[in-house]
């Protein structure tokens, strides 16, 4: 099962760099309801669109803390729709 989330670019380019691999998100009734059902991919948009860059990660575990989910993160397994930059 394939959770969706939207990311900023900085945070979207950290996971796809592995230089991140906990996304966080604050408490809310939304998401204590989300975040219990069986996820074991998540699916990153950096923005809204189907144009927009993309990536499928695996789900290693969710956290959940006092104010905040943490959602630990596994492998990159796709990417799409990544443009290359001057310096990559």
């Amino acid at each position: 099962m394939i959770l969706r989330l939207t990311l900023y670019k900085q945070y979207f380019d950290a996971i796809l760099s592995g230089a991140k691999s906990i996304e966080y998100r604050r408490r809310s009734s939304r998401y204590d309801k989300q975040f219990l059902k069986p996820y074991t991919h998540i699916k990153f948009v950096n923005g809204y669109g189907n144009h927009r860059p993309w990536l499928i990660a695996e789900i290693s575990h969710f956290e959940k803390a006092d104010d905040q989910w943490l959602i630990h993160l596994g492998n990159v397994l796709e990417s799409g729709n990544i443009k290359p930059t001057l310096f990559a």
